[in-house]
């Protein structure tokens, strides 16, 4: 599902304009990157929590040149699935096609 089309299935389910959905939309998202930005977690209760995780640096090969390079320590944003989260989506029972397409 893209962004689109979960502002009209909001839009649709709330009553109100596209254009307002996705002003809210986007503003979460604004506010969420920002708290991580600013190394804090955003706790959504039942649905999950967004978290910014210390990537360590290493060292990395080019694999044309073959030679070392080293990769910086990078924050990269996590997320960790709630108990209600969970609990619906273990509920869906496993379809092979599914499965294919989620692991493409």
């Amino acid at each position: 599902m893209k962004k689109g089309e979960i502002v009209s299935s909001i839009a649709e389910t709330v009553g109100m304009r596209k254009n307002d959905v996705e002003s809210v939309l986007d503003a979460f998202v604004a506010q969420v990157t920002q708290e991580l930005k600013e190394g804090r977690s955003v706790r959504l209760i039942g649905f999950g929590t967004f978290l910014p995780r210390l990537r360590r640096s290493f060292k990395a090969r080019n694999p044309k040149t073959g030679q070392s390079v080293d990769v910086s320590a990078v924050y990269v944003p996590t997320f960790k699935s709630g108990k209600t989260l969970k609990a619906a989506l273990a509920e869906v029972p496993v379809n092979s096609e599914i499965v294919s397409e989620c692991e493409d």
